[in-house]
């Protein structure tokens, strides 16, 4: 059993076949989109293109849409994040943060942002890192 698009079932009825499904809703239509979102990602590692983009696109939209979140407040909150933190393009990868003995007397921003690399980091340990 896993997650499909709205109208496999329709599609399939339609070849002459039939199939069996149910609908999930709330905590479980989430973790089945994250279980989606890993499918699609994995077969767009084994084959980059734009069919595999759009699958992940999709599920992508649907994640934004069980979470109220809008699409257009998310790419307003990515440009921003990129204009104040870069994009990932140059693939630099952060071993380690030396503070400074005036790390105390850094304003706000810079320490907001030295904490937000240290979360990435935790966050790549935790979900990609070896």
């Amino acid at each position: 059993m896993k997650l499909v698009r709205d109208l496999i079932p329709q599609i399939v009825e339609e070849s002459g076949n039939s199939c069996t499904f149910h609908q999930v809703e709330g905590k479980e239509l989430k973790q089945r989109l994250y279980e989606k979102m890993t499918e699609e990602l994995n077969e767009f590692i084994e084959n980059p293109c734009i069919e595999e983009a759009a699958d992940m696109w999709e599920v992508l939209q649907a994640i934004f849409y069980h979470h109220d979140l809008h699409q257009r407040e998310v790419m307003n909150a990515a440009e921003d994040k990129c204009a104040e933190r870069g994009a990932f393009d140059l693939g630099i990868v952060l071993e380690r943060v030396e503070y400074s003995e005036n790390l105390k007397h850094l304003d706000e921003s810079i320490k907001s942002c030295i904490a937000g690399y240290e979360e990435e980091i935790e966050l790549y340990k935790t979900y990609g890192g070896d």
